[in-house]
């Protein structure tokens, strides 16, 4: 009997679990420290925001990253709606009944990333241009990247024209 019992304890000694660290490779997130959680097979810290998760991920309340499941065509309100590859980008200049411009997740443009200058819409890998910078559509504040917030802004087209419909986008906080 003594022997089975040491059996099992080497068994257990040589598959601890849990203690995988930053950058080690993980199959779920028990395979890493507590303080870390497994994204796409590597450990990484909780998230704060969408973008400490990289594209195609959201980060939820918990600060646990969450794969995106929006595909090209569907409805979005956020760049963290979308799935890897896919940008949220706004559909047309006709406001929804709120006012709201509609957007869907889309291929991303091979354009300039958030916060570069740009005088249109297709000078943008998110295909929004607004206040002369690229931009991403956005839910909340935790939607963007650190030192921006999430704010509401009128569409105004290049010439100056405005639309009447507003568009949600990342700001310098």
């Amino acid at each position: 009997m003594r022997r089975r019992s040491l059996l099992w304890l080497l068994l257990l000694a040589a598959c601890p679990g849990g203690n995988a660290a930053v950058g080690d490779h993980c199959g779920d997130s028990s395979d890493c420290q507590s303080s870390l959680q497994c994204v796409d097979s590597v450990c990484v810290p909780h998230c704060q925001r969408a973008t400490d998760c990289g594209d195609g991920f959201a980060c939820d309340k918990n600060g646990l990253c969450q794969r995106a499941t929006g595909q090209e065509g569907d409805p979005c309100q956020s760049e963290s709606d979308c799935s890897t590859g896919l940008a949220c980008e706004l559909a047309g200049v006709v406001p929804d009944a709120q006012g709201n411009l509609t957007p869907s997740c889309t291929a991303e443009n091979p354009g300039h990333p958030p916060g570069s200058v740009c005088e249109t819409d297709s000078e943008c890998r998110d295909g929004t241009c607004a206040l002369g910078h690229c931009t991403d559509l956005c839910r909340d504040t935790r939607d963007c990247a650190e030192g921006t917030s999430c704010t509401q802004i009128p569409r105004v087209e290049a010439k100056g024209v405005g639309t009447g419909a507003v568009e949600i986008i990342w700001m310098p906080a």
